[in-house]
This record gives structure tokens, C-alpha cells and sequence, in this order.
């Protein structure tokens, strides 16, 4: 054997590598290796058997089997001048030796030997640090002299202690409340070396613990969710959070709202925004400019809550011009107003043509007559008014609200007074559902109302005092007052 530890610690399972074997083959060559299994009776102290074997040889020597290296130490009980530290009983100890320094790079010096597994350290002044390290020691008999003699184990780590800080007794002032993050101000407690900051929501009861800092002054709070009140305090400690003063006062604080997700889309001098989401705000609010950096208006305030809505920006936009449009969310905490703003997108205006009127497919009776719905059934052959029929409006192209639709697909039909109603949805989903309102006259299209959503409305009908949509498993109620209001307005559609 080459190599082996001065000894190894109670209870412990040796590691092969520990050990070092130099090998001699017939040939007289030499090798260094590691033993491949490693045996040893590590459950009493003293010295041991330990055997080692490599390619089904074993060889065995004796090590020192020692107390164990004493961790998890805790600081309790602690006043202004003192302390207790404590630690887990070790079975195979029957004392402990402590030591203390007054530095880090001062020499430790003897301070007791117990056989309690706790001692209460007195005299201590606030903020400063003392360190101690101990060991265990245990009373054994030398199996070869039959003499009483002491084994002792490792000392533990430089473990820091210091008397607790007073309690909390000044303020914590929330200096900053993002979306994400709270920032914290707070003055020094005498005699803490750290503070632990916690919180929970009104509606929970138990504290999360967030982080902590050597020093007071300011803390920033991050990974918070956005839109949410939240309860705080504060914790002066020294060394361990076991040997703390009284908590601060309890603070209610908050985040600034969660912003809504929107996608902007330009049309003939109006920019239609599209959003949903958005969490805790009291109103949102829609701003734009022609220039990214320049000066943004408002150009809708809109109240919460909010999770689909459509807003369109229409007073004095130009074509084929590029605007920048953000959105803020606002809500208020602690009397201050927090506000979400959100980054800026980038959006053209495109002139839109007007709703058609004309026949998409067949443009005269006779191309008409050669459409299969004529061709291959007698029976629309037969019935079928061709100087009584109109095309259907807006399959060219639909004006709708200022935006070119070239997808709509006409879905149901329905008569109102003199005026035959025509639902449709644009199947490309870029647009909202229409309703188409004909002269049944002199078969014009007279104007069209713009629906608050892209339905399919596979179902419409009118009973004289309501107009009713069914879309999905959706019902959709109008008065028809809505119809003679766009008929009059003269407008080509009403929103």
C-alpha cells in the first residue's frame, strides 16, 4: 500500500480511491492502482481492520476511526449580548470541544468542552461577528494499551455568531412599483447584519419568502406578477434568520397592470387596434403618432375589464402613411397611479375601394346560362328570374369599416320591410361579419352594418322589431331601429 487517510470518520463508507495499491507482476513490473472494493468497520472508534482487494487478492491495514465532522449548527434563544448555538447529538461523542476567534484571521483559542450539544455565548456586542468551530471528542480504550485515551473529529466550519438586532421599528417606504418589480426603502435596525423580505397576497395567509441583503437602504423585489396587490415585511437578522428581531409593519403595495396583447392593421385613413388580455387596470388607454420618437395622441380611453375588444383610429389620418401606435395600462395603489406601457408598432394606412356591386363570376345572362347551377339543375333552370335576380354585393371586394375584404362568403339572408338582409363572414378572418342591406326595388345596395365579430352567422332572421344572428353556439339581437339608422345616414357602412 502506498496511500491511505490518516483516518476515517465514524460511520462513513470508505471510497476506493482513498487508497492507493502498488501491484507487482512475475515479470517484476510495477503498477499503481486503486483497490476495486474497500471494507471496513467504520461503527465503532478507534483503530480498525480495513481490507482492500484488487483482481481477487486482499491485503488489510489499520486506520483511525474518528468522530464525525459536526455540521447544522443553529443560532437561538439570541438577546442584544448573547446567544445559543446548537447542534445535533452525535451518538458516538461524549463531548465537544469549542474554540472562538474574534476575526477571520485571527487565532481561535479554547472556550469550553461540553457534553451538552448547546452553549449560550455571552458578553457579545451588536453588528460584531465572532467566529467558533467544534468537534467531537470521544472517550475510548486503547485496545492495545487498555488505557483510556480520547478520539477526536474534525473541527466543524468557521460558523459566524452575533447577538440578534433590535426589532423593526422603523418604516418600509415602497420607492418604485413596475409591472415585475417593487423597490423597497428601509433605515438601518441597530445590530442587524441582514434582512430577509417576504410577502403574500391579500387573499393568502402564508409568506413567500422573496430574498435578502447585507445592507438597508433599497431592495428591488423582481419575478413578481403583473396587477396584483401584495402585503410585505421585513426581517433584521444576524447571521441566521433564527436570530432575528420583531418583523416590520406589514406594507400593502402592488404591481403595475399586465398589459393586454393587440396587433394594429391599417385601412382607408383609420387604423384598427385588436387586443385582449390585460389584467388589474382600471382603463387602458390608446395612443398614436407619425413619428416613433415624436408626440403621441390619445385617441381612446377604454374602461376595464377588457378581454376582446376592437378599437379604430380614424380623426385625422391620411393614406399611404405610416403611424406608430402604444398602448398604457393605468390602475392605482397606495394612492399613486401605476402605468404599463407597451412597446410601439408600426402601421400603414391603405385606401380602400368600395363595397362592389357587381357579379363576381358570370357578368351577363348568357354566361350565366352556361353556369352548372343551370346546366346540370332543371329544376333552378326552371324557376330560376334572372330580370328579378341582383348580384351578390361585396364578393369582389367589401369595404369593410374602412378595410379591403376580398373573402367574404355570403351565409344567410333574411327580408326586412322592402330590404332583403345578407350575413356574411370573411373567411379569411381578417375582417369582421357584415350585413349586406339591399333595396328590393331597384336591387342596390343601399349600405352595410359592420358586426363586433368575425362569426360565421350562418343564421339570420328578422321578426319586424329585432334582427336575430346566430354564429356557433352564439345569439346575436338587434333592434331593427339599428337598420333605418344606417339606411339614413347615407353612409357606405356603420360600425
Amino acid at each position: 500500500m502506498t496511500q491511505a487517510p490518516a483516518s476515517l470518520e465514524y460511520g462513513s463508507k470508505p471510497d476506493p480511491t482513498w487508497f492507493t495499491l502498488l501491484v507487482t507482476y512475475v515479470s517484476g513490473a510495477q503498477k499503481t492502482v486503486y483497490p476495486e472494493s474497500v471494507t471496513a468497520d467504520t461503527a465503532g472508534l478507534g483503530m480498525r481492520n480495513v481490507t482492500l482487494t484488487y483482481h481477487g487478492t486482499t491485503t488489510t491495514t489499520n486506520v483511525q476511526v474518528v468522530p464525525r465532522k459536526l455540521t447544522n449548527m443553529k443560532l437561538t434563544d439570541g438577546t442584544t449580548s448573547s446567544v445559543k448555538v446548537t447542534w445535533d447529538p452525535m451518538e458516538e461523542a461524549t463531548s465537544y470541544e469549542i474554540e472562538m476567534k474574534t476575526s477571520t484571521d485571527a487565532a481561535y483559542a479554547p472556550v469550553i468542552t461540553t457534553s451538552e450539544t448547546a452553549y449560550e455565548f455571552t458578553g457579545l456586542t451588536q453588528g460584531e461577528v465572532k467566529y467558533i468551530h467544534i468537534r467531537a471528542v470521544a472517550n475510548i480504550t486503547d485496545p492495545s494499551t487498555g488505557a483510556s485515551v480520547f478520539s477526536q473529529g474534525a473541527f466543524s466550519d468557521d460558523f459566524g455568531i452575533a447577538p440578534r438586532p433590535d426589532d423593526f421599528s422603523g418604516k418600509v417606504k415602497v420607492t418604485k412599483m413596475a409591472r415585475t418589480t417593487i423597490t423597497l426603502k428601509w433605515d438601518a435596525v441597530p445590530g442587524a447584519l441582514a434582512y430577509a423580505v417576504y410577502y403574500r397576497k391579500p387573499e393568502e395567509t402564508k409568506f413567500t419568502y422573496e430574498g435578502e441583503t447585507e445592507t438597508a437602504g433599497k431592495y428591488k423585489m423582481v419575478g413578481l406578477s403583473g396587477g396584483y396587490d401584495y402585503i410585505v415585511k421585513v426581517i433584521p437578522f444576524a447571521i441566521q434568520e433564527s436570530n432575528a428581531g420583531a418583523a416590520s409593519a406589514e406594507i400593502q403595495t402592488g404591481t403595475a397592470p399586465t398589459l393586454p396583447t393587440f396587433t394594429v392593421r391599417g385601412g382607408d385613413k383609420t387604423i384598427r387596434v385588436t387586443f385582449k388580455g390585460g389584467r388589474s387596470a382600471v382603463n387602458y388607454k390608446l395612443y398614436y403618432s407619425e413619428e416613433e420618437e415624436g408626440e403621441y395622441k390619445l385617441a381612446a380611453t377604454i374602461d376595464s375589464p377588457v378581454q376582446f375588444k376592437v378599437r379604430s383610429i380614424h380623426e385625422g389620418l391620411s393614406n399611404d402613411t405610416s403611424y406608430y401606435v402604444k398602448m398604457t395600462a393605468e390602475r392605482t395603489v397606495m394612492d399613486k397611479l401605476l402605468v404599463s406601457e407597451s412597446t410601439v408598432q408600426e402601421v400603414e394606412t391603405v385606401p380602400a375601394s368600395g363595397t362592389s356591386t357587381k357579379p363576381k363570376l358570370y357578368k351577363t345572362k348568357k354566361a350565366f346560362k352556361k353556369a352548372p347551377a343551370c346546366k346540370n339543375y332543371k329544376q333552378f333552370k326552371k324557376t330560376f328570374d334572372y330580370g328579378n335576380s341582383f348580384a351578390m354585393p361585396g364578393l369582389i371586394n367589401t369595404n369593410a369599416g374602412g378595410f379591403n375584404s376580398t373573402s367574404m362568403v355570403p351565409q344567410s339572408i333574411a327580408a326586412y320591410g322592402n330590404h332583403i338582409l345578407i350575413a356574411s363572414y370573411d373567411l379569411k378572418k381578417a375582417n369582421d361579419s357584415v350585413i349586406y342591406v339591399v333595396d328590393e326595388d331597384n336591387k342596390s345596395l343601399e349600405t352595410l352594418i359592420l358586426l363586433p365579430h368575425k362569426g360565421h352567422v350562418g343564421g339570420i332572421a328578422c321578426d319586424g322589431t329585432n334582427v336575430w344572428l346566430a354564429y356557433g353556439k352564439n345569439m346575436q339581437c338587434f333592434p331593427c331601429s339599428v337598420i333605418e339608422g344606417a339606411i339614413e345616414s347615407g353612409q357606405p357602412y356603420i360600425e
